[in-house]
């Protein structure tokens, strides 16, 4: 079915564009921006591809960039460029606060289903989730790593241990 021009948010349309990508790729863990772009031109669903659905894609519903000027919350930049649905719990900038998912209302009924997956397979641990929930940095996740290496030495003995001989 197409839309009809303005029926639809732009920003809808790449949350369902993006959607519909997840359920057809379910192994991949986003997209890169080009490839989006490629399945709203296939998809076509309101028509014709709109001035702005690029700088949405990588803009205005990307919850961890900086917003300009919009604050949606609807897609992810993971670490290599690529993008995915955002979920609940991942790190977000502090200026964004904007909604997740298309409201249930402005979508068509053959749509809606997909906010039906998206809260209750995608969010609800369907997938791993690809960032830290907390934001911690990869750095900081390496914290502890490799304890059980030292588990039956302490700090202290260990340094002791190093210093033997300095004297001399």
């Amino acid at each position: 079915m197409i839309l009809r021009k303005g029926r639809l948010l732009l920003a809808d349309e790449v949350w369902l564009t993006v959607a519909r990508m997840h359920q057809n790729h379910p192994d991949a863990e986003g997209f890169p921006a080009r490839e989006i772009l490629f399945e709203a031109r296939k998809a076509n669903l309101t028509g014709q591809m709109r001035q702005g659905f690029n700088a949405h894609i990588n803009s205005h519903t990307v919850a961890n960039r900086r917003p300009s000027p919009a604050v949606y919350r609807m897609l992810f930049e993971l670490p290599n460029g690529d993008r995915r649905l955002y979920r609940p719990g991942d790190p977000t900038h502090p200026d964004r606060n904007g909604k997740i998912a298309p409201n249930r209302e402005d979508l068509p009924a053959e749509y809606q289903h997909y906010l039906d997956w998206y809260e209750n397979v995608y969010c609800a641990g369907g997938r791993a989730p690809t960032a830290a929930p907390s934001g911690r940095s990869f750095i900081d996740r390496l914290s502890g790593l490799g304890k059980s290496i030292w588990s039956d030495t302490s700090a202290d003995d260990y340094v002791l241990d190093l210093r033997k001989g300095w004297d001399n």
